[in-house]
């Protein structure tokens, strides 16, 4: 079962896992300094780590279900090919991408939505405040045409905003979980075909 961390406490930890490597630590060294001295999960990880070495297994096997899947894969890489400490450097560099991008996505589109979250809740102010104290004045039927679609458009907002929104707060979260289950699916795949070829 994954139990991915935090991508910041991935860094963290694969950064001390290569410390350690670059000092001469061997694996099975660093899965019990993990075990003994790590902070809270680091002592799972580091145990997780030790049962893959016990059982023949690679030390990413250890760290698969807690790294991200583009971090796994750099590293059971640079591990297949004899170079641990390289692996460990590309997968930390697989998740600085990884936050990069993630951070950057998330600064290109709050603006947009904040500001297409402004209009739809002043059309909705204005249906509800201003247009009342036109009707008074002004029948709606001698409205022009974009005047009256302004004040539906706005009435729709005040009348179902809310239910869209949540609905559409939804399906982000669906979407998200999807691809994360999606990502954990593949990453149990690519882990039980290690265990194979290494059976």
């Amino acid at each position: 079962m994954a139990k991915s961390i935090p991508k910041l406490k991935q860094i963290a930890l694969l950064e001390k896992i290569a410390q350690l490597s670059k000092a001469g630590i061997h694996q099975r060294d660093i899965a019990m300094q993990l075990c003994k001295y790590g902070h809270g999960v680091e002592k799972e990880i580091g145990q997780s780590c030790l049962d893959a070495l016990g059982f023949g297994r690679p030390f990413s096997h250890g760290l698969a279900n807690w790294i991200s899947l583009n971090a796994y894969q750099s590293l059971s890489s640079g591990e297949a090919v004899g170079e641990f400490v390289q692996g460990v450097q590309d997968a930390i560099e697989a998740l600085n991408v990884d936050e990069a991008s993630t951070g950057a996505l998330f600064k290109v589109l709050i603006k947009p939505i904040v500001g297409l979250g402004a209009i739809l809740g002043i059309s909705a102010l204005l249906s509800k405040y201003a247009y009342p104290s036109l009707l008074k004045q002004l029948p709606i039927h001698r409205w022009g045409g974009l005047s009256q679609f302004s004040y539906d458009f706005g009435l729709f907002w005040l009348n179902y905003g809310v239910v869209v929104i949540v609905l559409t707060i939804g399906l982000i979260g669906f979407v998200a979980l999807t691809i994360s289950k999606t990502v954990t699916i593949e990453k149990h795949s690519i882990t039980c075909l290690s265990i194979n070829n290494i059976d």
